[in-house]
C-alpha cells in the first residue's frame, strides 16, 4: 500500500502532454535567464520590487499548486529546475573570477543549481501541494 501511494507520487497518474510540459519548462528557463539578463542592464525602478525573496514565494505557491493539479512531483520538478537554470546562467562566477567563465562552465553550472533548486525546493513545495491536498480530502471525506 504505502510503496503504491509512494510510487504514483512520482510517476503520476498519466502521462500525457510531454511534449507541452517540455515547452513550457523551456519557456521557463528561456523566461528566468532573460529576465536577469534584463535587470543586469538595465536599471529600471520596477526592479527594486522584484527580489529574489519574491522569486522564490513565487515557487513554492506555483510548485505547491502544480503538484496539487497533477498529483505528482515530475512536472513540480522540471519546472522548478528549468526555472533556477535560468536564474543560474546569468549568476555564474560572480565572485569566483574576474572573468566572466566560458560556456561549459556556465551550462554545468546552470545545471548544478537547477538540480539542487529542485531537490530541495520543488520537493519541498510539491509536499506542501500534497500534504495540503489530503488534508482537503480527508476534510471532505469526513463531513460525508
Amino acid at each position: 500500500m504505502l510503496f503504491s501511494e509512494s510510487q504514483s507520487l512520482i510517476k503520476g497518474s498519466d502521462g500525457k502532454d510531454h511534449f507541452q510540459t517540455v515547452l513550457i519548462a523551456i519557456g521557463l528557463f528561456v523566461c528566468s535567464a532573460g529576465f536577469l539578463a534584463m535587470v543586469k542592464r538595465f536599471d529600471l525602478p520596477v526592479f527594486l520590487f522584484l527580489r529574489l525573496e519574491y522569486f522564490a514565494l513565487g515557487l513554492l505557491v506555483g510548485s505547491a499548486g502544480l503538484a496539487v493539479h497533477d498529483q505528482n512531483l515530475h512536472r513540480v520538478w522540471l519546472f522548478v529546475f528549468a526555472f533556477a537554470a535560468g536564474f543560474g546562467i546569468p549568476l555564474v562566477g560572480m565572485g569566483i573570477t574576474g572573468e566572466m567563465p566560458d560556456l561549459p562552465f556556465r551550462i554545468i553550472w546552470a545545471g548544478i543549481v537547477g538540480l539542487v533548486t529542485a531537490a530541495i525546493l520543488g520537493t519541498i513545495d510539491g509536499a506542501v501541494g500534497l500534504g495540503l491536498r489530503r488534508i482537503f480530502a480527508n476534510s471532505q471525506l469526513k463531513k460525508r
